[in-house]
């Protein structure tokens, strides 16, 4: 892209995200303005040297009213309809759930609701796969308290509890949801129940896998498949699951290339996201887990293998053609340093054999992976990384 100084901004949003920071260091390599915001102070991208302007927005999961106004406010004030990246389902939510008010003053690249609504309902997501003969976990649709015991009759320990979606909002007021894990049929009924009560909303109960876990990841227009990459999750910021800590990019794996394909064409899917598997056994065959309709916590990871998704967006955002691509440079890893040290720690202090702290010190502190990236740390932009510890220490302070 030429430099135009009359070419729209970028709004970046969770700037306490790593995936904000590479949207902000991406875009503003491509001499593109960004404002960062975040709903604190101390969000690391705010900090970023690559950052034009910085602004903290009400949360969401606070007043999401409050918080689409000002968004709306910002993006009048920025003028020209900047283009707007969202980091997570608080923020993106709200915003396509009043994308009218929205688009009048940004540009909001996503499908339309009767299809993105999909994407983030874990239920209709796993129902359209088993449509479209994609292959899933082992899941009960729980529907009733009567769905529920006699779900657990029958199925095995340990058990996955999965809210169908990662926000949800009651009065106003917003509901994060994880998967969490029971190790008994009594734990899991109080995991259901608790999510019912705060959320009005029935979980999913899964058998649990043992395998990789895998990302498929793109840039959509209308169901069309144009950027691709994919990535293989290494070590986890639980062990048990979760997040990633270290991941690497692989070549795309065909099977679930095609599953992604499938899914996605269906749901003619506009934007970027995520599709993630994980094999029902090591070595085993994959399965789909869910669909993540937005920029994903690896993204730093894309860009370091030829990827620039960021960019990719801002101009399909913006109406220019964006050529088909899956070529990127593997392997290339990418490493999230303060949730590998909490990965660290977990292994530590739940390891029963002396072996194996001796080897999670030592892949730690002296990692082979080839091509070693880190999400934040960077002796070009040292600031976020100081701002990720005090964001830390201070949210768990309040």
């Amino acid at each position: 892209m030429t430099k135009n100084m009359n070419q729209p901004q970028a709004l970046i949003l969770d700037g306490h995200l790593p995936s904000a920071l590479a949207c902000v260091r991406s875009l503003r390599s491509h001499d593109i303005k960004v404002t960062c915001g975040g709903e604190r102070k101390t969000a690391m991208a705010l900090h970023s040297r690559y950052a034009d302007d910085s602004w903290v927005y009400p949360s969401p999961l606070v007043d999401v009213d409050a918080y689409v106004k000002a968004v709306v406010e910002k993006l009048m004030q920025m003028g020209d309809r900047p283009v707007i990246f969202c980091m997570s389902d608080n923020t993106l939510l709200p915003l396509l759930k009043n994308r009218l008010q929205v688009e009048a003053a940004g540009r909001l690249l996503a499908t339309a609701e009767i299809l993105w609504s999909v994407a983030f309902d874990k239920a209709q997501t796993l129902k359209l796969a088993e449509r479209l003969s994609v292959p899933i976990p082992k899941t009960f649709f729980i529907e009733s308290h009567q769905d529920l015991e006699n779900v657990l009759k029958d199925i095995s320990t340990p058990i996955i509890v999965k809210p169908r979606h990662s926000c949800t909002w009651v009065d106003g007021k917003g509901v994060r949801g994880k998967t969490e894990y029971a190790s008994n049929k009594m734990e899991a009924h109080k995991i259901v129940k608790n999510i019912q009560v705060k959320t009005g909303e029935w979980s999913l109960l899964q058998e649990r896998l043992t395998g990789e876990e895998f990302g498929i990841f793109g840039l959509w227009l209308d169901g069309e498949w144009k950027v691709k990459f994919a990535h293989r999750r290494l070590r986890s910021l639980d062990p048990n699951g979760g997040a990633s800590c270290l991941r690497q990019s692989i070549d795309l794996p065909q099977e679930m290339s095609e599953y992604a394909s499938k899914l996605m064409s269906e749901l003619k899917w506009t934007g970027p996201a995520m599709v993630e598997f994980k094999l029902d056994k090591p070595g085993g065959q994959p399965r789909l887990m869910e669909i993540n309709g937005r920029f994903w916590g690896s993204l730093a990871l894309g860009i370091a293998s030829g990827v620039d998704f960021p960019y990719l967006t801002f101009k399909m955002a913006i109406g220019e053609k964006v050529d088909s691509s899956e070529n990127y440079r593997v392997p290339v890893s990418a490493r999230s340093l303060l949730a590998d040290g909490a990965n660290l720690a977990h292994v530590i202090w739940n390891s029963k054999e002396s072996g194996t702290a001796e080897a999670a010190l030592k892949n730690f502190f002296f990692p082979k992976e080839q091509n070693l990236i880190y999400d934040v740390e960077s002796w070009d932009d040292i600031k976020p990384s100081l701002w990720q510890v005090i964001d830390a220490v201070a949210r768990k302070l309040s």
